[in-house]
């Protein structure tokens, strides 16, 4: 789902709690080739505006995509390596802490074959996960002349199968400020300006979420709460999104004046009607 459907139906959603079906939107980012534009400008049938939206993806923790894409740089070709080879009954989970991997570019091809040298020692001294087994399941090791550590899990079932996964943070809604923080000076200040220039529309953030191992809504919420009285130019309406889930779910962190659950019936286990289309 790209970020322009999302933001669509997002603010189709909006519109409908509002009985605004009729709004017709435009893509101000896309005319106006400027970096204050929104993503979407909604107006209604006489052509007054009544929404500006923009939507941004939150990355779990700091700098999450970079970190990942370099992680699974580093070390996807192990699952080929590995898959059908390590001894069964059961399956492996290779887990890299998540912020250890950036600047060891150069060092990848050797740091992957240190790890798959201590993965073929270490795997058939694991038993498979299970409560009398544990911590027995598993095992932790820093790679030598650097700060990455990886871990390596055996589970019953899905025998020989090997997968690339990332530890989540210790402290979920510690790793989350940052990456928010960063968000909301990005598209606060757009919708402020954007509002300014649209008299009668009220402004929304669509705050998306898309990462099954490494964030909830209820994280994400917890630290928009904490955030929020720090936040220059707050907007009127914060949607989050967790587009992990099918439908995604929704909570409204935001709405007019009321903030947290003085809303009220805040938290949507599947997505308003508009969303409920997503393919």
């Amino acid at each position: 789902m790209d970020a322009h459907t999302l933001s669509m139906l997002a603010a189709k959603a909006w519109a409908a709690r509002r009985d605004l079906t009729a709004l017709t939107f435009e893509r101000p980012d896309t005319i106006e080739r400027r970096s204050q534009a929104v993503d979407l400008l909604g107006r209604d049938q006489h052509g007054q505006p009544r929404l500006v939206l923009e939507h941004t993806l939150v990355e779990s923790f700091l700098d999450q995509r970079t970190v990942q894409i370099a992680t699974i740089r580093m070390f996807e070709p192990l699952e080929t390596l590995f898959s059908g080879r390590l001894p069964v009954p059961g399956n492996y989970n290779l887990v890299v802490k998540p912020g250890s991997v950036l600047g060891l570019k150069r060092k990848a091809e050797h740091i992957r074959e240190w790890v798959a040298d201590w993965t073929r020692e270490t795997a058939p001294t694991l038993a498979l996960g299970g409560p009398g087994t544990a911590p027995n399941h598993l095992a932790t090791v820093t790679v030598p002349g650097t700060a990455l550590e990886v871990s390596l899990y055996r589970w019953p079932r899905r025998d020989g199968q090997f997968g690339l996964t990332f530890d989540a943070p210790a402290k979920p809604d510690e790793a989350l400020t940052p990456s928010l923080e960063r968000a909301l000076t990005a598209k606060c200040p757009k919708l402020a300006a954007a509002k300014e220039e649209n008299v009668g529309a009220e402004s929304v953030l669509v705050l998306e979420i898309h990462d099954i191992a490494l964030g909830n809504l209820f994280d994400l919420d917890a630290v928009v709460q904490g955030v929020l009285p720090t936040v220059a130019a707050i907007p009127d309406h914060i949607w989050l999104v967790d587009t992990t889930d099918q439908p995604p779910s929704v909570m409204i962190s935001k709405e007019g004046t009321k903030i947290g659950d003085v809303i009220g019936e805040r938290f949507l286990p599947s997505c308003p009607r508009p969303l409920e289309t997503r393919s």
